[in-house]
């Protein structure tokens, strides 16, 4: 069984971030990406699980700022 992977642009409409905000945290190391090379280009792809992660601790950081819980 695989494990569901999405692409940087998947992430970033996932969590309703620019694709070029993904690429900043994958580069930063705040998302953990598989990278795949092809010819002159890389691909990112993040795990169902990371995404999940990711969105967890963006919403809590949202939830902060607007004063709640």
């Amino acid at each position: 069984m695989s494990k569901k992977e999405y692409s940087a642009n998947q992430v970033a409409k996932i969590l309703g971030l620019h694709n070029k905000t993904i690429m900043r945290y994958i580069k930063k190391g705040l998302i953990k990406a598989r990278v795949q090379s092809k010819l002159l280009h890389n691909f990112y792809y993040i795990s169902h699980e990371e995404v999940m992660r990711v969105k967890e601790i963006l919403e809590n950081k949202n939830n902060i700022k607007k004063g709640g819980d």
